[in-house]
């Protein structure tokens, strides 16, 4: 999973609409959730099946606004599928748990081409320069955060994704709101969550983090 920060980047309802524009559209399919923490959009290949063409595996973004800008994290998922078939391509899809709350379900594992997750970035790169705010730096969640190896260097606060709030590098709760704050590793199969998981976004297993009191 990766993460950008955009300082001055401020509606993440605007860049999901841009979002929509740029992918709902040819061999490319969109949908948006709405939480209650910010935007979630899931853009996939579409996949060309005799009575559906809807992607099976999706590039998830989630828009989180932080303080003095937005957030934008990106991972491979399901395309996520309402059991009711409610569910509507390119539109609203109600209220959802931010990021990665919900179980992936059965399925084929089907990496999301590079490319396409190259061409995300640049189509969310373009959005911020168009609005004038800076480049995000990326962030590349490890499989291990504690196998650190090279030169040292002086570790910022890290931000609440729920609050804003900044804590102690290392936390492991926000000390405002109690929310977890660190990536963790799916027991089954390695792969790193953010830490508002609570099932993985490759296997679906649950990670058994209970929620903040």
């Amino acid at each position: 999973m990766e993460q950008r920060t955009y300082p001055g980047l401020r509606d993440p309802q605007a860049l999901t609409e841009y979002l929509l524009d740029t992918w709902d559209q040819g061999d490319t399919a969109a949908q948006v959730m709405q939480s209650d923490e910010g935007m979630i959009v899931q853009v996939g290949q579409r996949s060309g099946g005799l009575f559906s063409d809807t992607p099976r595996s999706a590039l998830t973004l989630a828009l989180e606004p932080v303080r003095g800008g937005l957030r934008v994290s990106l991972g491979e998922q399901q395309w996520y599928r309402d059991g009711g078939g409610q569910i509507m391509v390119g539109g609203l899809i109600g209220f959802f748990p931010f990021f990665f709350t919900w179980p992936l379900g059965g399925g084929r594992d089907e990496p999301v081409d590079p490319q396409l997750t190259r061409q995300v970035w640049e189509s969310v790169e373009r959005y911020a320069q168009q609005d004038g705010a800076a480049t995000g730096a990326t962030t590349r969640l490890p499989s291990q955060l504690s196998a650190v190896t090279g030169a040292t260097a002086r570790l910022s606060g890290i931000h609440c994704p729920a609050c804003g709030a900044e804590n102690p590098a290392g936390a492991e709760r926000c000390q405002e709101c109690g929310t977890y704050l660190q990536a963790r590793d799916c027991p089954q199969c390695g792969v790193s969550n953010p830490a508002t998981a609570n099932f993985c976004m490759r296997c679906g297993s649950s990670l058994g983090r209970a929620s903040a009191e």
